[in-house]
């Protein structure tokens, strides 16, 4: 086993490998939709608290089937029932985290732009105005000569109102301030087209038909050889001859009811 995996159980392995088969999932329909770096931007949408809370709802909604699974005394009915609150309970949770998420992404939005575009100088912006891109992108190189960022920011704001995008990359690019580049940089992840919707739809509680709720053979045998183990380390209790094995572990630490007598 090698060192990363050392210190973890085989669950957090299994959950995490999981989760990186689910990032890999998105990355790849981001890809699809013609971005550039979508490994870059799943790494940066994960990051948002809302969309490891996406992930952990799914991860909690399997964990929850497991358990109706493997509760073998529970009926057919009970069964379908349990699992049905658990699906539910899901995709409500679900829709709630998908709305906080956008909710996030749109936050942060903002803080961006605020970055990229915020400038009080009026009298540049009507200056700029009526400029067309092969002029406003003279006026950036002439910003850029002077040292002008001032300048450079108020064609930002221009290019931005005209759809110019190339130049908003070029301004953004000419500023002296790291982090204007910085805050370009993750309005471009964050306004990959599509993305939020993959990431959203890969962490969707997974659908379950009603004979995954079932137990397994082994489960079954499992839970029997538990019960017929209970039911003999009972009898040596009424007899007055508990073995070492009759260990109560149902509260806290492992408490040894007795020693057989010899």
């Amino acid at each position: 086993m090698s060192e990363q995996y050392g210190q973890k159980s085989v669950v957090q392995i299994e959950e995490e490998q999981a989760g990186e088969q689910l990032r890999l999932k998105v990355a790849q329909s981001i890809r699809r939709m013609g971005a550039q770096d979508p490994e870059g931007v799943v790494e940066y949408l994960s990051q948002f608290k809302a969309a490891k809370q996406l992930l952990e709802n799914q991860q909690d909604f399997l964990a929850k089937v497991k358990a109706i699974r493997s509760n073998v005394d529970l009926s057919a009915e009970e069964r379908l029932e349990a699992g049905r609150g658990a699906a539910q309970e899901a995709q409500n949770r679900h829709a709630e985290l998908v709305d906080e998420l956008r909710r996030q992404a749109d936050a942060r939005l903002e803080k961006l732009n605020k970055t990229l575009f915020h400038t009080t100088d009026t009298t540049t912006l009507h200056a700029l105005a009526d400029l067309d891109e092969s002029q406003l992108d003279t006026r950036a190189e002439i910003a850029r000569n002077a040292s002008d960022m001032d300048l450079l920011r108020a064609v930002r704001v221009v290019a931005a109102s005209k759809g110019f995008e190339s130049l908003i990359t070029k301004a953004a690019a000419l500023d002296e301030d790291t982090a204007v580049s910085a805050a370009y940089v993750e309005r471009q992840q964050l306004q990959t087209s599509g993305a939020l919707q993959a990431l959203s739809g890969a962490y969707l509680p997974p659908p379950v038909r009603e004979q995954q709720l079932q137990p397994t053979t082994a489960e079954v045998e499992h839970a029997e050889r538990v019960r017929e183990s209970e039911r003999a380390s009972g009898r040596r209790i009424l007899e007055g001859q508990p073995g070492i094995l009759d260990t109560d572990y149902t509260r806290g630490p492992a408490r040894q009811i007795g020693r057989k007598r010899t």
